[in-house]
């Protein structure tokens, strides 16, 4: 359930900082906290699929991971960029 949450929230982010154009979506780069609790590939796969469902198509994912415990976004995942077709 929180992977759920977490990638819908993502996608929402996405979505906002394209403009409303979700459909002009080609890339997304995610960083993935240390203490996330998140595998990267089900981040990848869950982030293509709900992307595919609610904009027809699977941008580009790269997703980096921290490594660092303390940092303030550890337990999280953070939305770095989108890349926007225009």
């Amino acid at each position: 359930m929180h992977e759920s949450r977490l990638i819908a929230d993502l996608v929402n982010r996405a979505e906002i900082e394209a403009a409303g154009r979700p459909e002009a979506i080609t890339g997304l780069r995610l960083r993935l906290g240390a203490l996330c609790g998140v595998p990267p590939e089900a981040l990848r796969r869950g982030m293509g699929q709900h992307a595919l469902d609610r904009w027809g198509h699977v941008p580009a994912i790269v997703i980096d991971e921290s490594v660092d415990p303390v940092a303030p976004s550890a337990r999280g995942v953070v939305l770095v960029s989108i890349k926007v077709e225009p």
